[in-house]
């Protein structure tokens, strides 16, 4: 019996052992810890990614050691993060490395590199109510500042150095000596003109621009209103006037009627006057030849006065050049001594005329046993020469002669 069980327990010992041995070889699928999906692995150095993972407890003993440049050290004391780091002195942007030493703040850094940060500078915290320092403001010649006062007590200016303009809390700093208002300049020109009164003009060579309009007048409202004198200059310079009527006459007058002089002004070429009159307003005329208070009429000349010129007709059309030149008619009698009508006829022509083919400017018709007699104060006005002719027919064509002794005729030209 013993050995029986000797036996059974032995056969159950090889079966176990055999199991155990098979269990032993087989992997093991680890899908969730603690209820939670795990990520699959992955291998050696490579990050599983965004999954849930085994966590793992080690604990580090062995910090590595920093070699070469550009290797942040991180460690348990202050001197890490120090100047004398080579972490600082060796951030480089690839072409310049970073030269300037940490500085306190407000100092200027020594060297030649910073870092740049990224900061607002833009959007300030409003100032308090009452008077705040904001310190010196310099501004470049190609910049401009806006600065917004609730009265003009509020802003005071006064400039320190070349072209610096500082705020001040002193009316001082508005004054003509702020060098900042002598130091403007075009470039060229300084500005050199004191500040004067409204309505003064400034003293000194170049005064600051104004940007204004003074030719937009504002319109005059209903009534009087005085705009200013209005100053006319004559050509040498003067200021012309005038005066209404029953007024002393000014110094340059711009006449616009006669002067009365006692003894009128002698002239000389190139000279004027004015028309001259009489206390009592008339028109002086001088009139040679006439007594005063005289009526004004025509004196006889011996010479200067109109051509004459007699013809009697003869056996034929009688074209004849009266003047070669320019000139006016002043009058023609032409009496008919035949039994039918004839006919003078003028031509603008400076030689004698072509009879029937010449145009005719004028023609005088004269009845049988009859006189005719054509008279003009002003001319008439030949531009050519003056032509005529005298024929029995009326057409402009009409070439009949006359017979002689027809007609005698007598003209007046100039």
């Amino acid at each position: 019996m013993r050995s029986s069980c000797l036996k059974l327990f032995a056969l159950l010992l090889i079966a176990f052992m055999v199991s155990g041995a098979a269990f032993a070889q087989q992997p093991i699928n680890l899908i969730d810890a603690a209820g939670t999906a795990l990520g699959a692995p992955s291998n050696y150095g490579t990050s599983p990614g965004a999954v849930e993972v085994v966590g793992v407890n080690a604990f580090i003993t062995n910090s590595p050691a920093v070699t070469g440049s550009g290797v942040f050290e991180v460690g348990p004391t202050t001197a890490a993060n120090t100047a004398s780091n080579t972490f600082f002195s060796n951030l480089s942007d690839g072409t310049h490395a970073l030269s300037a030493a940490i500085s306190a703040w407000g100092t200027a850094p020594t060297g030649t590199y910073v870092m740049g940060v990224n900061a607002d500078v833009l959007s300030l915290p409003a100032l308090t109510a009452g008077s705040n320092t904001i310190g010196a403001v310099n501004i470049a010649a190609s910049q401009t500042i806006a600065v917004t006062q609730s009265s003009a007590a509020s802003l005071n200016a006064t400039v320190v150095g070349s072209g610096v303009f500082e705020v001040g809390p002193t009316t001082g700093a508005n004054t003509a000596s702020n060098t900042f208002f002598s130091n403007l300049s075009d470039g060229t020109h300084a500005l050199s003109a004191a500040i004067s009164a409204w309505g003064t003009a400034p003293t000194g060579t170049y005064v600051m621009g104004v940007n204004a309009d003074v030719l937009s007048l504002p319109a005059l409202t209903a009534g009087s209103n005085t705009v200013g004198k209005v100053d006319l200059l004559g050509n040498a310079g003067a200021i012309m006037d005038a005066a209404g009527q029953n007024a002393a006459s000014p110094a340059n007058e711009l006449l616009v009627g006669a002067q009365f002089n006692t003894t009128p002004t002698t002239l000389t070429t190139g000279d004027m006057s004015p028309l001259q009159m009489d206390s009592t307003g008339h028109l002086l005329v001088n009139c040679t030849g006439c007594s005063a208070g005289s009526t004004v009429s025509l004196i006889p000349a011996t010479s200067g006065g109109l051509t004459m010129s007699h013809l009697i007709a003869a056996a034929s059309t009688n074209g004849t050049s009266l003047k070669a030149s320019a000139g006016e008619l002043y009058g023609a009698a032409i009496y008919n001594n035949a039994a039918y009508p004839v006919y003078m006829k003028f031509y603008n022509l400076s030689a004698a005329p072509t009879v029937g083919t010449s145009t005719i400017v004028y023609e005088v018709p004269v009845q049988a046993g009859t006189e005719r007699e054509v008279h003009s104060d002003e001319g008439l006005a030949f531009s050519t020469g003056i032509a005529y002719a005298l024929t029995k027919g009326i057409a402009d064509t009409d070439a009949t002669a006359t017979a002689a002794n027809d007609a005698s005729m007598d003209l007046i030209y100039k």
